[in-house]
């Protein structure tokens, strides 16, 4: 979940990178450009971490490598 602590309406774009044995490599990204996260606000969110070629770890590691935050509107 993303929540925004500063008081201007943000948007957000973040890289999660997923590892496990075996090989299991993979980046998911989420951005919330659309409509952007509220000051306050939470930003719900669900992915899914797909490595065709690899099988699915049980106890993945989890590791967030990008978060940039852009305000919507310049005051």
């Amino acid at each position: 979940m993303i929540k925004n602590t500063t008081s201007q309406r943000v948007q957000y774009t973040v890289d999660i990178r997923v590892e496990g044995p075996g090989g299991f490599d993979t980046t998911v990204h989420l951005r919330t450009d659309v409509v952007g996260v509220y000051p306050g606000g939470t930003w719900p969110e669900e992915l899914t971490a797909v490595d065709h070629a690899k099988p699915v770890p049980q106890h993945p590691k989890v590791t967030i490598t990008r978060v940039e935050r852009r305000p919507m509107f310049k005051e």
